[in-house]
C-alpha cells in the first residue's frame, strides 16, 4: 500500500484525473531499460505504489553534541516556524532538517495561522496563498506547477523556490506519494499532475540539477520519457548532461551539480538506469570529484568555494566575508559526501574535521546570521545531526 500523508485536506468537490498516465499513455513513456533496451517496469514497483525512490544518508557518530546544545542550535537556527518568515524555500530547509511533521506557528504580524504542517502548504493552494501572501501552485497546460525561481515569474523576497525545481525534487527527497492530493480552486489534482507538467517540460536548459533529481526519485522505474516538443530523454542523456557541466559556474560552488550526480549513482546501484558504458562515465566523475574534494579540504576542516580545483585555499577567519560561503559549500558538500556508495565513503577524520568546524559556525552564528542565511546554516545542521 502507498504511504500516505495527513488527509484532513482530501474531500474536495472535483477529482481531476491523474495527468501522468495519460501522459505516460499518449506519449510513449517506457519501462526501465537495461543496456539500451525498454522493459516493462515490475508489477510491485515504487512506480505501482506512487512512492518515490528514496535514499538515506549515512549515519555515524563522530560529533560530542548533546540533546540539550542540539535543541538549543536548532531553537537558534528556527526561533519561528511562521510560514511567511520561512518563505517556501525555508520552509523546505526546515524540513529537510527536522522532518515533515513540523507544524506551523504565527507569522511575525501575530496573525492566525490553521495548525497544520508544513508540508501541507505544499498541498492547498488556499492555505498557502494565505500563509506566503502569494499564490504558490498554478494549474497549467499539463498538470499543475509550483511558482518557479525564474525571472518570467517575478516575485519579491523569498516567496518562491531559490532554484527551478526546488520544490518537486524536495517533495521527491521527502518520498511524497505521487497519488498525494493538492488542492486548487475546488478540484482536488495530485503530485502525480506536478510530475505531468515537470515531463511536458523537462529539457536541459538552466538549472537542470533540481529537476534531474525529481526524475531520478520518480522516475527511476521507467526508460524514458518524452517531453511535449516529442523529445525523448533517458537516464543515460540526463548522466552525460551532468557530467558535461561546466561546475565552476554551477550555483552553491556547484555542490548541487556534485549531488545530482551522487543520487544517480546510488539510484542506478538499486534501478540499474543507466548503460554500461554511462554508469562507468558516471562512476569515474563522481570518484574524480569526490578525490578533488577530498584534496581541497583545509586544515581546519572547511572548504573553499573552489573546492572543484583539488587546491586548499587559506582558512577563512571570523570576520571574512568570505566565511558565509564557506559554511554554504562545507554543509552542502559535507551533507552530499554521506549520500556517496558505500564503496566511495569517505574515511571518518573527513567529516569529523568538517562537522567540528560546522558547529563551531553553527554555535558563533547570530541571530541576526540565522535569518539571512537560513539555506547554508540548515545543511550544515543537517550535517552535525547525522554525525552527532
Amino acid at each position: 500500500m502507498p504511504r500516505t500523508l495527513s488527509r484532513n485536506w482530501f474531500a474536495a468537490t472535483v477529482v481531476r484525473p491523474p495527468l501522468v498516465i495519460m501522459l505516460i499513455l499518449g506519449t510513449g513513456l517506457s519501462g526501465g531499460c537495461s543496456n539500451g533496451e525498454v522493459q516493462a517496469a515490475d508489477s510491485d514497483s515504487a512506480a505501482d505504489t506512487g512512492t518515490p525512490f528514496v535514499i538515506e544518508p549515512e549515519r555515524r557518530h563522530l560529533l560530542t553534541c548533546s540533546d540539550a546544545d542540539w535543541q538549543t542550535l536548532v531553537d537558534k537556527i528556527l526561533p519561528s516556524l511562521a510560514p511567511q518568515r520561512l518563505g517556501p524555500s525555508g520552509c523546505l530547509h526546515a524540513m529537510r532538517l527536522l522532518g515533515t511533521d513540523l507544524h506551523a506557528t504565527a507569522d511575525d504580524d501575530s496573525r492566525d495561522v490553521e495548525p497544520t504542517k508544513l508540508l501541507d502548504m505544499f498541498f492547498h493552494a488556499e492555505r498557502a496563498r494565505a500563509a506566503f501572501r502569494v499564490p504558490l501552485i498554478f494549474p497549467s497546460r499539463y498538470g499543475i506547477r509550483y511558482r518557479r525561481a525564474n525571472p518570467l515569474y517575478p516575485v519579491a523576497g523569498k516567496m518562491r523556490e531559490s532554484h527551478q525545481g526546488q520544490v518537486f525534487a524536495s517533495l521527491a527527497e521527502m518520498g511524497v506519494p505521487l497519488d498525494s492530493p493538492i488542492r486548487l480552486k475546488g478540484t482536488v489534482y495530485r503530485v502525480e499532475d506536478v510530475l505531468a507538467d515537470a515531463v511536458a517540460g523537462f529539457d536541459f536548459r538552466g538549472e537542470i540539477e533540481w529537476k534531474c533529481i525529481a526524475a531520478m526519485h520518480y522516475l527511476a522505474d521507467r526508460g524514458s520519457w518524452r517531453n511535449r516538443y516529442g523529445e525523448i530523454f533517458r537516464f543515460d542523456d540526463v548522466a552525460d548532461e551532468l557530467i558535461g557541466r561546466d561546475i565552476s559556474r554551477a550555483s552553491c560552488g556547484g555542490t548541487h551539480l556534485f549531488h545530482a550526480i551522487n543520487l544517480l549513482v546510488r539510484v542506478d546501484a538499486d534501478r540499474s538506469v543507466l548503460s554500461s558504458a554511462a554508469r562507468d562515465r558516471a562512476r569515474r566523475h563522481l570518484e574524480i570529484h569526490t578525490r578533488l574534494a577530498l584534496a581541497s579540504q583545509r586544515s581546519d576542516g572547511s572548504w573553499p568555494h573552489t573546492w572543484w580545483r583539488g587546491q586548499p585555499d587559506a582558512a577563512v577567519t571570523e570576520s571574512d566575508p568570505e566565511q558565509i560561503g564557506s559554511v554554504l559549500v562545507t554543509g552542502h558538500l559535507a551533507e552530499s559526501l554521506l549520500y556517496l556508495p558505500r564503496d566511495l565513503s569517505v574515511e571518518d577524520d573527513v567529516l569529523r574535521r568538517a562537522g567540528l568546524w560546522l558547529l563551531g559556525r553553527l554555535r558563533e552564528a547570530t541571530p541576526a546570521e540565522c535569518k539571512a542565511q537560513l539555506c547554508p546554516l540548515t545543511h550544515a545542521a543537517c550535517v552535525v545531526r547525522q554525525l552527532r
